[in-house]
């Protein structure tokens, strides 16, 4: 996706006109992605302050995602079952799988049924709901679908069954079929989308960019957070984002090849406290310097990142600091839920634009907004 600066003019007078946008999320748990999906609702009031907006996920998720966003309004929670497989077995079964996302597809169909929907936003998934509720999809509803990618492909990535059943079944063997044309995977961070279809062309028109939002609310304060003693227990997040006010630098010392799929969220924490990076090359880390600016250091292998935190020079480090600075100000202020509102409905209004002279809607998509 370019820049986020750009007002798409006949989007904005498409937002007056009321809607319903509805959005459901059958991966994440109470506490899992609660920043995410809060910035994704900000975005599309942002972008449809006209809309309604639908939310269904699990009861403990809906009751803690509420009142992050009670200033919004307009937007009702619903809680619905998960994403679960029966008698045990693992969601890789393909034949398990499927029966659950049979059930995911039922709910949204239930949820959409005689409303008039804007879009409809599926927050995550994996092969088993692409391909019942990504390739099922046109059956059931006219509208547009998202396919918010968090780090479902990454973790395939790291990962496959040598069961060649279950392999066949699998992400990335899903990922390499055509998808519907109002069926978007939408990838949370530059580079992404180019990792993707180096590995599957298939796709390639059928994905957007969305740069992960940042809130400002957590936007990084200096504290004393460092001082705490260790704890058997997890850090809480808001201790975590004080502790991490403290430091100069975020070292990410995790080489995989994950991460060219996945938008970090500790990159992401890292830009919202203003804070270089020393990190490993990736297609993502080397697409947010190509368009903001360098950030930090990347290195190329181990050796490298042991030499350079062994030699670290602190009056080169303070002598590069302000333009990283300067450019992590920049990437914040971008991933903004207002900033990004208007480059993803222009996204959305892509979709429900047919190509000059198409013949087969169904299958192809015309040329994406990136």
């Amino acid at each position: 996706m370019g820049s986020l600066r750009q007002v798409d003019v006949p989007q904005c007078r498409a937002t007056a006109q009321a809607s319903e946008i509805a959005v459901f999320d059958f991966l994440s748990h109470e506490h899992m992605h609660l920043a995410f999906n809060e910035g994704y609702l900000r975005i599309l009031r942002a972008a449809y302050p006209n809309d309604h907006i639908s939310f269904r996920a699990v009861k403990g998720h809906v009751e803690r995602l509420a009142p992050r966003v009670a200033d919004l309004g307009k937007i009702t929670f619903q809680p619905c079952t998960p994403f679960e497989t029966s008698f045990g077995l693992s969601h890789h079964n393909p034949i398990a799988g499927r029966w659950a996302a049979r059930h995911c597809l039922n709910v949204m169909t239930q949820g959409t049924a005689g409303r008039s929907v804007r879009f409809t936003a599926l927050l995550g998934f994996n092969a088993n709901l692409l391909v019942v509720i990504g390739h099922g999809w046109p059956a059931v509803s006219p509208t547009p679908l998202h396919m918010i990618l968090h780090g479902q492909l990454g973790e395939a990535m790291v990962w496959r069954s040598r069961n060649p059943f279950i392999r066949a079944g699998d992400l990335m063997s899903q990922l390499k079929r055509p998808l519907p044309r109002s069926v978007q995977i939408v990838a949370l961070e530059l580079g992404v989308k180019e990792a993707i279809v180096a590995i599957s062309p298939a796709v390639t028109q059928s994905i957007v960019t969305l740069e992960h939002p940042i809130l400002v609310s957590e936007w990084a304060e200096n504290s004393r957070t460092l001082a705490r003693k260790p704890s058997k227990t997890p850090l809480p997040r808001q201790e975590y984002l004080e502790a991490l006010g403290e430091v100069d630098l975020v070292c990410l010392p995790l080489h995989s090849r994950a991460y060219d799929f996945t938008a970090s969220g500790t990159v992401s924490d890292a830009i919202a406290a203003l804070k270089p990076l020393i990190a490993f090359r990736t297609h993502t880390l080397e697409a947010i310097s190509a368009h903001y600016g360098r950030i930090g250091w990347l290195v190329d292998n181990n050796d490298t990142l042991v030499e350079l935190v062994r030699t670290l020079d602190h009056v080169g480090f303070a002598r590069q600091r302000s333009g990283w600075i300067h450019n992590l100000k920049a990437i914040r202020e971008a991933r903004s839920p207002q900033m990004l509102a208007s480059t993803y409905s222009a996204a959305i209004a892509g979709i429900n634009t047919p190509a000059a002279g198409s013949t087969s809607p169904d299958r192809r998509h015309p040329r994406p907004v990136v």
